[in-house]
């Protein structure tokens, strides 16, 4: 054999060994990621204990994986392990006791954050491992408020839950898992009114979209092993979209639905649902006066007919100054 040809030989063989040794490792961490298990670790914090492991909700539809639930000895902290990358994890707030009356149980918030309510969610998505702890606020003067969960129709999927919270005070709800379906969101929040009415918080579902194969379609089912329920509730209320809730009683609830709450399925695509909508942050852009919004009218025509009549009486002057100067030409 020439060297020539030995030189190509060993070329192409370096050139692929280099090849293979590139997809090898771009491979891995897809394989790794895919494989590793979350650890997530939530408190109970100074003011309360947990009652038991139910305290925690898992939502597992995404990744069908088998999470491990332990309670320590003294009630005060919950691990979860054997998580994968896009389970939910979630409190129920009325699984947990007490020890100080002048509290109560709001939600979770990732440990290390101060109680900022943007950070007190019902729901999050792991990604990673991570601690939580539960946050507390003061009860003060008490206001119902009520979650519904229904289809894009407005279709009841499941039952509404009335639960109470405190006049003015920000309040963060948490989805329920709906076999078949997705929320709009997985955290709904907005602060209490007075009026019980106005507290209505509409968690909007789209279907799943089937999953297409050669031999036909087979439908997305989820896990529906572990409970997904939530303690704290809130809703949007801004007008981009309106829906009539019928009740078991045939009483309908009309509500609209914030700019956040829109339809999330076109056709058969659905859009991954979003961690959290703020309700009153949707509801300030729309909350505009009517006889503002005239006012600003009519200051517009206003101004406008002045510019006009100062541009008419400008072009009458230099007519006339041009018509004299003419004259006397």
């Amino acid at each position: 054999m020439k060297k020539g040809e030995i030189v190509t030989m060993l070329k192409k063989l370096i050139s692929t060994v280099i090849v293979g040794l590139l997809l090898t490792f771009s491979l891995a961490p897809i394989n790794g990621q895919e494989l590793y298990n979350y650890q997530v670790t939530i408190y109970a914090g100074s003011y309360g204990i947990f009652n038991s492991v139910d305290a925690i909700m898992l939502d597992t539809s995404d990744t069908n994986s088998t999470p491990q639930v332990t309670l320590s000895d003294d009630q005060k902290q919950i691990v979860v392990t054997d998580l994968k990358a896009n389970d939910r994890i979630g409190i129920q707030t009325n699984q947990i006791t007490i020890t100080n009356d002048k509290y109560y149980a709001k939600g979770i918030k990732t440990g290390g954050r101060d109680n900022e309510n943007a950070y007190i969610y019902q729901w999050y998505t792991v990604t990673k491992d991570n601690n939580y702890v539960v946050a507390y606020g003061i009860p003060g003067n008490q206001v119902e408020y009520t979650t519904y969960y229904v289809d894009q129709a407005g279709n009841q999927l499941r039952q509404p839950e009335t639960y109470y919270g405190t006049i003015g005070e920000y309040t963060i709800a948490g989805y329920k898992y709906v076999d078949g379906y997705l929320p709009q969101a997985y955290n709904l929040g907005q602060t209490l009114a007075d009026d019980p009415s106005e507290n209505i918080y509409t968690f909007v579902y789209s279907p799943v979209p089937a999953l297409t194969v050669e031999t036909g379609t087979i439908a997305v089912i989820p896990d529906t092993t572990t409970p997904s329920s939530a303690t704290s509730s809130t809703t949007d209320s801004t007008t981009d979209q309106s829906t009539t809730v019928t009740t078991d009683d045939n009483e309908e609830i009309s509500g609209d639905l914030a700019e956040g709450q829109e339809s999330t399925t076109t056709g058969d695509e659905t859009t991954e649902p979003e961690e959290f909508i703020d309700i009153d942050e949707q509801q300030t852009p729309l909350a505009r006066d009517e006889n503002q919004e005239n006012t600003t009218t009519s200051q517009i025509l206003t101004y406008t007919g002045i510019g006009a009549g100062i541009l008419v009486i400008i072009g009458l002057v230099v007519y006339f100054y041009r018509r004299r100067a003419s004259n006397n030409g």
